[in-house]
Parts: structure tokens; sequence; C-alpha cells
């Protein structure tokens, strides 16, 4: 049992009652990454710059994101959950945490599961604190970090933007988990990008997860409001180059500023795809020369295309 380091301590007169035990500590280990997972972490990785905050869960797409962030400089870590492929990038001295705007020089989590090898990296070392989820989950806590990029991965995804990722319809499949903690903390921080990963479809692709509504009884873990960016094999839709300053998402920050006049680029694309944006109607054309923001309708439009 590894003993880490930081707020993570119990005095033995708060126990009630101690049991002594001696038998191996479960391990958790899950298959090589495919090509779709592969892709992916390729994508998210493109938008992890030098000096971010991660955090990120357990499975094979953000094991391929760590794999493909080997070559970034100093990148820290602020997570719920500490794995083996962040122990990997320490080891190769890509996660240094010197550059975090807080506990400079350190790794924040609340817990780690994976391999023997990962408890015997954790036990008493003093580069790791481990905190309360109560510390490591608060969105505003994680929105100190400048450069705070959060990746999640989702069950099911809707064209509004609606993320589930805790149930297969009526069925639970997991718990939320800490997603809208971080995904919100990242979108309060300087620079921060909140990203929502999935493949596009499931069942050898027989069945998308990129529907026109969730399916009946599914429930709504991240909601519209909240998607800044996700990312399937075919790319990820860039997050919002606006830089947050602490005040939190709003929709001019969500959306680009309309052009006050014609453009000579032509019609607007899509991000991440090759489809053309529908022609503007007499209404929203009014209100792009107004310099107002873009209905409703052309937003959803826009995330309507997050998918392949």
């Amino acid at each position: 049992m590894p003993r880490p380091l930081g707020d993570s301590f119990i005095h033995v007169d708060d126990i009630d009652h101690l049991v002594p035990v001696d038998y191996p500590i479960l391990e958790s280990t899950h298959p090589p990454a495919d090509q779709v997972a592969r892709d992916i972490g390729r994508h998210i990785a493109n938008l992890v710059e030098d000096g971010s905050t991660l955090q990120m869960g357990i499975g094979t797409i953000p094991d391929s994101v760590l794999y493909y962030l080997r070559e970034k400089k100093d990148l820290g870590v602020h997570t719920e959950m500490f794995s083996d492929g962040m122990m990997h990038l320490v080891e190769l001295g890509v996660i240094t945490n010197m550059r975090k705007t807080i506990h400079k020089g350190k790794v924040i989590a609340s817990f780690c599961m994976g391999t023997r090898k990962l408890y015997e990296f954790v036990d008493n070392n003093p580069l790791i604190e481990f905190h309360p989820n109560s510390y490591t989950n608060d969105p505003f806590v994680i929105a100190q970090n400048d450069r705070m990029v959060s990746i999640n991965s989702a069950l099911q995804v809707d064209l509004t933007g609606q993320v589930c990722a805790d149930s297969l319809g009526h069925m639970f499949y997991s718990g939320i988990g800490g997603q809208l903690d971080f995904v919100r903390g990242a979108a309060r921080a300087k620079g921060g990008k909140p990203i929502i990963a999935l493949p596009s479809t499931a069942q050898d692709g027989a069945v998308s997860r990129i529907s026109p509504q969730l399916n009946p009884g599914a429930g709504v873990v991240t909601t519209r409001g909240d998607v800044h960016c996700t990312s399937s094999r075919s790319g990820a839709s860039p997050p919002s180059t606006a830089a947050r300053s602490g005040s939190g998402p709003s929709p001019s920050s969500r959306s680009p500023t309309p052009s006050s006049g014609p453009s000579s680029s032509g019609p607007r694309r899509s991000s991440g795809t090759s489809t053309r944006t529908s022609p503007r109607s007499p209404r929203s054309a009014s209100s792009t020369r107004s310099g107002g923001r873009r209905p409703t309708r052309s937003r959803t439009a826009r995330r309507s295309s997050y998918g392949p």
C-alpha cells in the first residue's frame, strides 16, 4: 500500500476499527490503444501547449494523449487520478510542474490506480501530494492553474453539445466522476482548455455516438453550456481562443466575433470539417452587420460539426 504525502493523513485516534490485512493491492491494467484511440490522442496532444497543467482519467484515450505529449516541455499535473501514463512522463522529464501557477514543482492528485510500479513510485515521493476531492476537484482551485487542460471522455454527445458520460440509455455504466468540476475549472483558467473526447462510433461502426439527441434515459453529465471543445478520430474542434481571465465562460467568449463587413475569404467553414456553413438568413445577416452575436441556430449548427 503506497503512503502518499500531502493532505492525506488520518490520526489513528480517529479510526474506530483498524483491521490489519496482508494481501496484494489491487492493480489495474487495460489493453493497448487501438488506432482510433491513438488518432484521438494525437489530435488532443496538438492542443496542449508547453507549460500546461493536465487533468485526465484512465483508459486508452488518456494514455494515447500522454504518449503524444512526449515532446512537450514543463507540463504540470492537477488531477483527480494519477496514472501510469503520467508517471512515465515524469520519468522522461516532460512533467516537471515547474511552470504551474499553484503548487509549483508538485503533482496534485486525489488517488492513483494502476500497476505496482505506479504504487511504488507514489510511495513517500515528495514530488506528489494527495489531497481530498473537495480540494482537487474544486473548480475555483482548478482555475488558478494557468493553461489548465482537462481531458475527459464521453459515451455519447448530441448535436446541441450535451455530453453523456455515465449511462447507456437507462443503464448506468459508471459514475459522473469529476468531469464537470474540471471542465468548469479549466474554462475559468487563464488560457484553459476543457476537452471532451470520444470515438465517433461504437460496436464496430454500427452505432453512432454523435446523435441528434441523447438516447432515452441517458444522463447529461456536462451541459451544452459548458462544452468548449470535442475531439473524435476525425479531428478536434478548436477551443475558444479567448483566454479566460477568471471571470468564467460567457456567450461572447464562446462565439467568434462577427466581422463588421463582407469578408474576402469566402464562406465561413465549421471547425474541423470541410462542410460549408449554410447561407445566412436575412435575420442573421442583420445581426452580423450590427456587430451582434450570432443567432442560436447558427451556433448550434457550428457545434454539430464536432463529429466526423
